[in-house]
């Protein structure tokens, strides 16, 4: 059972995130001295062409002189992408912030989730998303939950991973408010525990990897990644080195790239170790 969560909007520059996981490329630019002038004179001097050309990351511009015996125009072209002091690739991240950053949002991708915003998704939701997380990432702590029949998870447990990865608690009230989106057999609730029938076999093999991030004004950042499929490399969870790794490395590793995404995630702590929050959370399957 995959969590979808998929919601119906429309994100603007998502259809651009293709670019993600490349390399930034720098190229011979043409470099002027002023904003867009056109200006017209007489002259007698034969025509000439004029042009500076520098190496540049983020701007782009054009300057271009000609004179002709009646007139000389000049023109100069400006266009700067919406990139500045604001935005970090991958490759400016220290290693800490670039395994942190791969490592939270891989908690989302593993599970093959495509859309997630603060009202999304239900108390149950969120509770099925904790106890898949502890599945993959904790089986000392999920074994304990392990039942004859089924896996029971006390709701104070789920209540603090749903505070962990979204930011809000579950509560009793809350659950009995809300509409149970399972299969009543398979996820239920009873007197302080979930409920949930368990699977074997099951293989969470997809990681994210960031490709660039924007520091907001907030304390919130906004992150462009890749999702990679990593069973070629991995068996029934993704490796724990591969965390380390910018998409550059991973694909020359062998990881197959599956989408393209973009999140928003808070700063916050947790067990006095920085981390994130995540307010939104879209990834496009990789055509």
């Amino acid at each position: 059972m995959k969590n979808k969560w998929i919601i119906p909007v429309v994100i603007l520059g998502l259809s651009s995130l293709a670019a993600c996981g490349q390399e930034e490329a720098y190229e011979d630019v043409i470099v002027p001295d002023a904003p867009v002038i056109t200006t017209t004179t007489r002259a007698t001097e034969p025509a000439t062409t004029k042009q500076t050309t520098v190496k540049t990351k983020k701007t782009t511009k054009t300057t271009k002189a000609t004179t002709t015996a009646a007139t000389t125009t000049t023109t100069t072209a400006v266009t700067t992408e919406a990139e500045d002091d604001y935005v970090r690739y991958a490759e400016d991240l220290s290693a800490e912030e670039l395994h942190n950053v791969n490592i939270f949002l891989s908690n989302f991708a593993e599970q093959g989730i495509e859309g997630y915003d603060s009202e999304t998704p239900s108390v149950w939701e969120r509770a099925y998303f904790g106890y898949i997380n502890t599945k993959i990432n904790d089986r000392g702590t999920y074994d304990k939950f392990v039942a004859q029949n089924d896996i029971v998870v006390p709701l104070e447990y789920l209540s603090e991973r749903s505070e962990r990865f979204f930011g809000k608690p579950i509560t009793e009230d809350e659950i009995k408010k809300t509409k149970n989106p399972y299969n009543s057999v398979e996820v239920y609730y009873r007197e302080g525990n979930f409920h949930f029938t368990g699977g074997s076999g099951e293989s969470y093999t997809y990681m994210a990897s960031v490709h660039s991030v924007e520091d907001l004004t907030n304390g919130s950042h906004s992150v462009k990644f890749t999702v990679y499929d990593m069973s070629s490399l991995c068996s029934e969870t993704v490796d724990a080195k591969y965390y380390d790794m910018t998409s550059e490395q991973l694909e020359k590793a062998g990881a197959k790239v599956s989408a393209y995404g973009v999140a928003i995630i808070t700063d916050n702590k947790y067990n006095d170790k920085d981390t994130y929050i995540l307010d939104s959370y879209y990834a496009l399957p990789n055509a």
